[in-house]
């Protein structure tokens, strides 16, 4: 008895070891993967790490704190070989942990509607390129039926899920590691083709981080073929998929259900709006995609001076719980938002106090005025004058008024620093260089009775709604080159992207904006006028207030190109008097 006791003993040290030295390279792979992901030696303690490891400098890209989160994340060209279509739809509108070893990062809310989620989802059930070319799989698990459920019969001789191999890494109903992803929901969330497949050869697929152990096959070292390293490995790698496949409980049979109703509801919705949605949100700035190259330079507003551009109670309230403030995306008609990152109360505190140290360079000119109370008169006249004279409105949301192209104005008072604004408004593109927004040439009398009446203000204009940009063509980010990207960028709002007179702000306005498409109504104007109109604004023209004056940010030439671009929209010149001899035919 005391003999068999010993065996036993024995072979359980055995198992033991084994499971250790099994574990080693994944401890040594995962410590480093974490560290180089959290930046460890690389970015200072506290709020600028956490920044780090959220992805937040992916889009805040002026802190020049750099991240490789993507790395760590999943690959989305081959999304439509992985994942449950049914899963994704509801993933994205209530996204959850999955990937916790790679914590703090998150997949964050991006607040989608229902039909954006769909076509984002039916863009990706297209993305069927893995990494590599594909090895001669086994017979049974060929990648033409990846797709498919993989049938076969039942094996006692496979590796079980529950030994110490699978849960070293990988939890089974909360018990085991925390390094792979929860095995009782693959039901939910995988296609069982894919799984067999990735059983069979993970390497193929460069799953981050690739430290998935090759079990039953390996691959040649000229990666061509698969070599057993168990017998029978196809029959085995069933057996394993199958036991994946019989945990998931009913769930799988509502996500269904939802992703069809959807579907139903939806059916103007398709891949190739989600491409265009995929590509507006820039979702390639953490996940890879090898043939969508992700936007790399000033996707959200500059951190850098943040301390000195908002109040510090407004930023904690911010953090907790984001809301709107540019309705069309911080570059205007791309629609790009700030995500929830459903932070935690310790998060906030450490990101508010980094970002509030962040500070403006002592040399940069800046002029100190605090807001004044106004009389009941100034009051009413600064109304007025964004009424009938400036173009604050046309582009900025004040209550209930105002475009959606610009920052919403109703709750600058309790989101801004006094100075910060009244520099801004001073000098505009000084402080936000990316900005489309003009400076406007003003009387520091009237500049002030703006300032002031903004920061009397206490309008609770809530979040504003999110514009749907999936019926639209995409705005282009970056420094646009000639008279139609610049069009895009700075009319395209208001008149359209092809001059219909169309654009998503156009709905706010109290006028229509001029159909530069019209070729009779444009015909009878001189390109002298629309010059003025570009260079000067609508006011100059005795045409609206709320088309804003672009002389200050744009060259004459650049404005001669705008005028081109227009007579393109067109089809059509100028009246003949007021064609130079060189323009005539």
């Amino acid at each position: 008895m005391i003999q068999n006791h010993n065996k036993e003993k024995k072979k359980s040290i055995g198992r033991s070891i084994g499971a250790v030295v099994r574990f080693v390279p994944v401890l040594i792979a995962g410590l480093v993967g974490m560290t180089v992901m959290m930046g460890f030696g690389r970015v200072g303690p506290g709020g600028a790490r956490l920044m780090q490891g959220l992805g937040c400098t992916l889009c805040h890209t002026q802190l020049g704190i750099e991240s490789d989160l993507a790395d760590h994340l999943p690959d989305l060209s081959y999304a439509g070989l992985r994942y449950r279509s049914a899963y994704l739809f509801r993933f994205l509108r209530q996204p959850d942990a999955v990937r916790r070893h790679i914590e703090p990062a998150r997949m964050p809310d991006f607040r989608f509607s229902e039909s954006e989620a769909l076509a984002i989802v039916l863009f990706l059930e297209q993305q069927t390129r893995p990494g590599s070319e594909w090895p001669d799989y086994p017979a049974g698990l060929q990648p033409n039926g990846i797709n498919r459920d993989i049938p076969g019969g039942r094996s006692s001789r496979t590796l079980q899920i529950e030994d110490e191999t699978c849960l070293t890494c990988h939890s089974l109903n909360g018990r085991g590691g925390f390094y792979g992803p929860e095995l009782a929901t693959v039901q939910n969330r995988l296609q069982q083709g894919w799984v067999a497949q990735y059983l069979a050869a993970p390497s193929v697929f460069d799953v981050p981080p690739t430290v998935m152990e090759e079990v039953f096959l390996t691959l040649s070292r000229d990666g061509n073929r698969l070599i057993p390293v168990l017998a029978d490995p196809a029959d085995r790698i069933r057996e394993m998929t199958e036991r994946l496949f019989s945990m998931g409980g009913g769930l799988s049979d509502e996500l269904s259900q939802e992703f069809e109703q959807a579907k139903a509801l939806h059916p103007e919705t398709g891949p190739e709006q989600g491409e265009r949605f995929f590509r507006q949100q820039n979702c390639t700035a953490c996940h890879a995609h090898r043939s969508i190259e992700p936007e790399t330079e000033n996707l959200g507003p500059d951190l850098s001076i943040e301390g000195f551009r908002v109040l510090e109670s407004w930023l904690v309230e911010f953090l907790e719980r984001p809301v709107t403030i540019r309705p069309a995306g911080y570059h205007p008609g791309t629609g790009n938002r700030m995500p929830d990152f459903l932070l935690n109360d310790g998060s906030v505190r450490s990101l508010t106090r980094y970002l509030m140290t962040l500070q403006p360079d002592e040399e940069m000119d800046l002029i100190v005025y605090l807001p004044q109370d106004l009389t009941a008169f100034s009051v009413d006249k600064a109304k007025s004058m964004l009424d009938d004279k400036q173009p604050c409105l046309g582009c900025h949301r004040l209550g209930e008024e105002g475009g959606y192209i610009g920052p919403d104005l109703s709750t600058i008072r309790k989101r801004l620093n006094p100075v910060y604004m009244y520099n801004q408004i001073a000098f505009t593109r000084r402080l936000s260089p990316e900005t489309i927004m003009p400076r406007i040439v003003m009387y520091d009398k009237t500049l002030r009775l703006i300032y002031n009446y903004l920061f009397e203000q206490e309008i609770s204009a809530g979040s504003l709604p999110l514009l749907q940009f999936l019926d639209g063509p995409m705005i282009t980010q970056g420094e646009p080159e000639g008279g139609a990207e610049q069009y895009g960028r700075l009319c395209s709002h208001c008149h359209g992207y092809d001059g219909n007179g169309d654009g998503y702000n156009a709905e706010t306005l109290s006028v229509e904006p001029t159909v530069h498409s019209d070729r009779l109504a444009m015909s009878v104007r001189p390109d002298d006028t629309l010059f003025d109109g570009i260079h000067a604004g609508g006011y100059i023209l005795n045409k609206s207030n709320f088309m804003p004056p672009f002389g200050t940010m744009l060259s004459t030439g650049a404005i001669r190109e705008l005028v081109a671009h227009i007579r393109v929209l067109c089809g059509c010149s100028g009246p003949e008097w007021s064609i130079d001899d060189e323009g005539k035919d």
